[in-house]
C-alpha cells in the first residue's frame, strides 16, 4: 500500500511538470492532484487555470480552445469531462467536422464538488460552494451555494 501511494505521488508530480511545460497558459496551483487517466487537450492560444487544493479524480478530461478556470478546493468525481467549445452543425452543404467551432469560456469557483460523469459545456458558469450531482450535464450558470440535481433543478445550500 505504501509503495502503491509513492508511485501515484510520483506520477503525478511527473505529469503536472509535462503540463505546465507543454502547453503555455496552463497554471496549476499547489496541491493539484490527479487520478490515472487524466488528460488536458489545450490549442495553443488557450488558456487553462486550476486553483490550489483541487483533485481530479480517475478518467478526467479538460479539453480547452479558449479559456477554462476552476477555483480553490473543488472536487472532481470520476469521468467529469469539462469542454469549453462545440461543433458548429447549422449547415448541411458542409460536414459538420469543417463547419468549425462555437467558444465559451467555462468557469468554476472555490470549494466546488463535481459528481462522477458530469459534462460541463462551453458556457458553464458554476459558482462558488456548489455540489452538481453524477451525470448532470451543465451549460448554464449556476449561482453560489447550490446544488445541482439530476434533473437539472437548482436548489439553494445556504445554511441556515
Amino acid at each position: 500500500m505504501v509503495f502503491q501511494t509513492k508511485k501515484w505521488i510520483i506520477k503525478n508530480f511527473l505529469k503536472k511538470i509535462y503540463y505546465k511545460f507543454s502547453f503555455a497558459h496552463c497554471c496549476l496551483g499547489k496541491n493539484v492532484s490527479f487520478r490515472d487517466g487524466f488528460r488536458v487537450v489545450m490549442s495553443k492560444s488557450a488558456k487553462l487555470v486550476v486553483g490550489e487544493d483541487t483533485f481530479f479524480n480517475n478518467f478526467c478530461s479538460i479539453n480547452c480552445l479558449q479559456e477554462i478556470a476552476i477555483g480553490r478546493n473543488c472536487l472532481f468525481g470520476e469521468g467529469v469531462k469539462l469542454y469549453d467549445h462545440n461543433h458548429r452543425f447549422g449547415r448541411f452543404d458542409i460536414p459538420i467536422r469543417n463547419q468549425g467551432f462555437s467558444i465559451r469560456p467555462i468557469h468554476i469557483g472555490d470549494n466546488v464538488w463535481v459528481g462522477s460523469n458530469v459534462l460541463i459545456l462551453a458556457g458553464a458558469n458554476i459558482g462558488n460552494h456548489c455540489v452538481i450531482a453524477g451525470g448532470v450535464v451543465v451549460d448554464y450558470t449556476v449561482p453560489d451555494h447550490s446544488l445541482v440535481k439530476r434533473n437539472g433543478q437548482i436548489v439553494s445550500i445556504i445554511e441556515k
